[in-house]
This record gives C-alpha cells, sequence and structure tokens, in this order.
C-alpha cells in the first residue's frame, strides 16, 4: 500500500509492480498529465486507467471533477476497483477503448500489466474483452462537453482517435502516444489532432521512448 500526497489531501493505493512504480513516478513525480495553468476540468474520461495511479492523481488535483475510467484488463481491473472503491465521483467500466464498438482480444500478461493491448486474432495469454467507441463511450456518459480526455491505451490511440468524430465535444486530450506496426505514426496523430482544431504540443522521454501529447482545443473551434 502506497498514500500519495497532492495539494492537501491524499489517497491509499495497492501497487505490486515494477511498472506501478514507474507509473507512479511519471504521474506523481514527473507529472505527465499536469494541465496549463487556468485549466480546471469539470468532467475527465480516463481510456486505459490501468490500476487507477492516474484516477487517484486528477482526484487529488480536481476534487470537484467526475471521472470516467475504463480499463479493459481483467488483472488490472480487479485492483482498479479496489483503488477507486472509496471515491464517489468516480465510475469505471471494464472496457476497452478501441475504433468500434463491439469485441476484440486483448493480451492480458499478469506480470506486464501496464503493456496490454488489442490485437485481431487469438495469442498467447489473450482473454476476449468488450470495446467501445470514444464516440459511443461519450455518447453514454451524455454530457455536452468533456473537459479532458487522458489516454494509455497501448497503441490503440490511432484507430481511436481516427474514427472519433465528436471533436468539439473535448476541451483537452493528453496521453502517450506509440510508434505500432501498421498503425499510424506520432506524427499522423498530431496532425489528425491539428487537422481537428487542436493546438498540440509533444514532449518525448529519452529513456523510455515514450512520447506524451498535450493538444487543447482553439478557441473559437
Amino acid at each position: 500500500m502506497v498514500s500519495v500526497h497532492l495539494n492537501g489531501r491524499n489517497a491509499n493505493l495497492q501497487v505490486s509492480s515494477f511498472g506501478d512504480y514507474t507509473t507512479l513516478e511519471e504521474i506523481f513525480l514527473e507529472r505527465v498529465y499536469e494541465l496549463p495553468h487556468g485549466l480546471t476540468p469539470e468532467a475527465i474520461v480516463d481510456l486505459g486507467s490501468n490500476i487507477g495511479i492516474g484516477v487517484a492523481y486528477f482526484t487529488l488535483c480536481y476534487p470537484q471533477a467526475q471521472i470516467w475510467a475504463y480499463e479493459p484488463d481483467p488483472n488490472n481491473w480487479q485492483r482498479l476497483k479496489s483503488n477507486v472503491n472509496n471515491l464517489h465521483q468516480v465510475q469505471i467500466f471494464n472496457v476497452a477503448a478501441a475504433a468500434n464498438s463491439g469485441t476484440a482480444l486483448l493480451s492480458a500478461d499478469a506480470h506486464r500489466g501496464t503493456s496490454s493491448g488489442l490485437f485481431g486474432e487469438d495469442m498467447n495469454q489473450s482473454v476476449r474483452v468488450e470495446t467501445w467507441s470514444l464516440d459511443y463511450i461519450l455518447e453514454k456518459i451524455d454530457r455536452p462537453h468533456i473537459d479532458l480526455v487522458k489516454f494509455d491505451i497501448e497503441g490503440a490511440e490511432y484507430e481511436v482517435f481516427e474514427s472519433f468524430t465528436g471533436w468539439d465535444r473535448v476541451g483537452v486530450f493528453s496521453g502517450e502516444l506509440h510508434q505500432m506496426d501498421n498503425q499510424g505514426t506520432p506524427e499522423d496523430i498530431c496532425a489528425l489532432f491539428t487537422a481537428n482544431g487542436f493546438d498540440v504540443k509533444i514532449k518525448g522521454d529519452d529513456e523510455t521512448g515514450v512520447i506524451h501529447m498535450l493538444a487543447i482545443a482553439r478557441c473559437g473551434e
């Protein structure tokens, strides 16, 4: 059990792997999801919530915010439920963000919970999971505007956002970009956001190779 403190508030998290501690460092020390001054989201969608470390960060930063969290991996899902069980402003869903609503196969290695991904065919240690498109997710939330969409979806980001149509309903996107075979490049994804009315900033981590993106809707678009 790890206790995290931020803005005079604290949360307790169950962590178990090296990947969990790496995520703690990224989110609470490096502040990869820190928003520019003046942005105070009240409605947050978290795609790829893993065990809930990002959810905890958002609840400590923005205690007034409502959060909808999505995590398909069955191992992560159990720990996510434990970590957010007492957070009344959080709703969690055992589904994967994808291009289309339906089902897909997910790699589900219990020892590599931070690197699960969707596949089109059977692979070792895979499970079939429910998938929702981002348009369907926003439809079910039924709010006119989402202030922040955070995403860490292990390479599915290009297909998720390429199929997305509700750009005018989101104020900010923040998440990880991955270079994946047979998918769009990080440059393609940035161009997609720019073409849909967002100012995009990226920051690469030379040690891990991960690229973090922040995209903010341009005023009047």
